[in-house]
């Protein structure tokens, strides 16, 4: 199959070059949904109880206000100021996103 002149110059995305890898080193690749097997019920029980409970919406831009403070009490001890981290720093979902 001959490729258009203008997606040459594309690079694997990280999907496609971590799904490689798994197949290259016969290992499970979580990131895509692969696994083929049966979802065990405390999973199920679990994402089920999440679903009642959790909140479910998309995060907003910087990240899960609960994890931000984590990272923030994380990092004080290294930078000094758990503000810097809060006003300064992000989470993110995926490294796609960052």
């Amino acid at each position: 199959m001959q490729l258009a002149t203008r997606v040459l110059g594309f690079t694997p995305n990280p999907f496609t070059e971590l799904t490689a890898l798994a197949v290259k080193h016969n290992a499970v690749n979580l990131g895509q949904g692969f696994p083929d097997w049966a979802v065990p019920n405390f999973v199920l029980a679990a994402a089920s109880e999440s679903l009642k409970t959790a909140s479910h919406q998309y995060t907003a831009p910087r990240g899960i206000p609960r994890l931000l403070e984590a990272v923030a009490n994380l990092l004080e001890p290294q930078i000094g100021s758990t503000t810097e981290c809060q006003t300064k720093h992000g989470t993110l979902p995926s490294a796609a996103n960052a």
